[in-house]
């Protein structure tokens, strides 16, 4: 037992960082789970110590959810521009092109314009 690496370095880790080890098992490498294992045993957390925990575990995973929605939101987004600026510069087009498309493209090509000179 004296030999797993993670004994020491889960002395100083937070229970709830312990939680998450435990709970994703499949995440980490045996040896570092039976370590989370040990170290939660050998604190001796009451009810109420490892409800806090469990709280700041589910704070932790929604903060993460939030950042992750707001990511694939901005994606969207640019995919939504891009597909419309492609749209737009298509040499092949199904309809004529509206007014809409025309002052997209002058508008484009005056700022290149200015911003080449």
């Amino acid at each position: 037992m004296t030999d797993n690496p993670f004994i020491q370095r889960y002395k100083t880790t937070d229970t709830s960082e312990l939680l998450d080890i435990i709970d994703r098992p499949s995440d980490y490498q045996p040896l570092a789970v039976e370590a989370a294992r040990l170290e939660l045993d050998s604190r001796q957390l009451t009810q109420e110590q490892l409800a806090d925990a469990k709280a700041k575990q589910d704070l932790r995973r929604q903060d993460k959810a939030s950042k992750q929605q707001k990511v694939k939101d901005i994606e969207d987004k640019f995919k939504s521009v891009g597909s419309s600026l492609a749209d737009t510069f298509s040499p092949i087009q199904k309809e004529t092109p509206t007014t809409d498309k025309f002052i997209k493209l002058i508008s484009l090509f005056i700022g290149g314009l200015f911003l080449y000179l």
